[in-house]
């Protein structure tokens, strides 16, 4: 197939822990992607998307190499895995001429380091959490020639800190007890960590910066502690990021037991995802105003989904969590020029993006990739995928196609070793009639069960 939008530049957004089911386009009434929904009208929608593991790091290096996490051997602490000149879908367009920018976290700690090969620059944001600005200003001053930009935003992630303005969106009335700024939060993990840096940080660190820890009655300045945080200074054998401190202190505020409470962390949910909604109806009207939109390819994502207690678990990536909930992501391929109206029901994972925006635009794809193109799909016409989804998470493992999900949960001590049957739990769920994935089959069909363990097994064997 020829390329449909040949030499365009690229605009791939990731709005991290964006659930697919939080999009109109995907059947919610909730209202909080009103910009989401008009790109989606407009594009080429995948209804049945999946991530292949619920942590952000593994998932973009799967989304920048078309590799599965097992493959490129990147972990969730960002200390082990790809290996230098991998290729990756940066460093392919870089080779045909692109201009390539990370516009969005630059914390080496997230272990992009290695995916920074790929990229010409690295616009950091001011503000970490809803801060857009850098790709805007790098939009407004270097678009001369073919470019390729990946926005990463923490905008949906949690802690959930929008906006007063955007909460009362949701809710019927704000409580100063459940909501706060994200300027108020760093202030109180300044103040709880100060109290009891031995906590935290080993002894040689707390010796070794005075400045920081030498007068207990003033709390010191975030920053300065998120930087230790980050640099590794907690001294201890597990690593604790600046984000895990302020994400403990957040949750501390709610008990999950109450059901008022649960509902008041949805709604601040839906809250920070309509304000990450708002900016990438921002990034359009820039794009626009440069008349960029014509000839730009838009692709809009989700590194996993979220969590809100359907299995037990709060949060993406509690509790070993690979049901649908924490790996359904959105999926959105905008054309310029295009009204594709394209909605598709294929289960096509993230390592189907980058051989996918490789053929649009006309670039050979590597050999090293394992996903591949949904440019048949969006031209209307048909694809061999095999049809299914793979995931695996500290010791758990999921296939889904379009009629079954398969999982296999660990009930012994984690191994490096493969999984093995007597360590592992089966479920299974029919995705047609229990989409939620609540009712275990797997008794009432026994050879279904083993049929797609078989499958799994081997995709985690090869």
């Amino acid at each position: 197939m020829t390329a449909a939008c040949p030499g365009c530049n690229v605009v791939l957004v990731s709005i991290d822990t964006l659930r697919a089911d939080e999009l109109g386009a995907y059947g919610s009434r909730r209202g909080a992607t009103p910009n989401l929904d008009a790109l989606a009208r407009r594009g080429a929608v995948f209804l049945d998307a999946f991530s292949h593991v619920p942590d952000t790091l593994p998932s973009d290096v799967s989304l920048f190499t078309s590799q599965y996490p097992w493959t490129h051997g990147v972990s969730e602490s960002g200390r082990d895995g790809l290996k230098r000149g991998t290729r990756t879908l940066a460093s392919v367009l870089r080779e045909y001429g692109y201009r390539t920018v990370w516009a969005g976290t630059t914390d080496p700690y997230n272990g992009y380091r290695a995916l920074h090969d790929g990229f010409d620059e690295a616009v950091a944001p001011r503000y970490w959490k809803h801060d857009w600005s850098g790709a805007f200003s790098w939009l407004e001053e270097r678009h001369d020639a073919p470019f390729f930009m990946f926005l990463h935003t923490w905008s949906a992630q949690s802690p959930y800190t929008p906006a007063d303005a955007a909460a009362r969106r949701f809710l019927p009335a704000l409580d100063p007890e459940k909501s706060i700024s994200f300027e108020a939060l760093e202030r109180e993990a300044a103040a709880r960590v100060s109290r009891s840096p031995q906590r935290v940080f080993s002894p040689a660190v707390i010796a070794a910066h005075p400045e920081i820890f030498a007068d207990a009655s003033r709390p010191p300045n975030w920053s300065a502690l998120a930087a230790l945080l980050d640099a590794g200074g907690s001294g201890g054998a597990k690593h604790l990021s600046s984000w895990k401190v302020l994400d403990k202190i957040y949750w501390d505020r709610f008990d999950l037991d109450r059901a008022r409470d649960r509902a008041y962390v949805r709604a601040l949910y839906d809250a920070s995802v309509y304000e990450a909604d708002e900016a990438l109806g921002e990034l359009l009207r820039q794009l626009g105003r440069r008349g960029l939109l014509e000839r730009t390819l838009i692709v809009v994502t989700s590194d996993h989904g979220e969590a809100f207690g359907e299995h037990g678990t709060w949060r993406h990536g509690h509790g070993g969590n690979v049901h649908v909930e924490a790996l359904k992501v959105p999926l959105i391929f905008a054309f310029p020029g295009a009204r594709l109206s394209v909605r598709s029901s294929a289960v096509v994972q993230s390592i189907d993006v980058m051989p996918t925006v490789l053929q649009a635009v006309g670039a050979a794809p590597p050999a090293s990739m394992q996903g591949v193109s949904l440019m048949p799909i969006i031209a209307g016409g048909r694809m061999d995928s095999g049809g299914a989804a793979f995931a695996a998470w500290r010791g758990n493992y999921a296939v889904r196609d379009r009629h079954y999900a398969c999982l296999l949960r660990e009930e012994c001590p984690s191994s490096a070793a493969a999984p093995e049957k007597r360590c592992l739990s089966l479920l299974l769920y029919d995705r047609r009639a229990d989409p939620g994935e609540t009712r275990d089959i797997r008794r009432r069909s026994p050879q279904t069960a083993e049929k797609y363990e078989d499958i799994l097994l081997r995709r985690l064997a090869e």
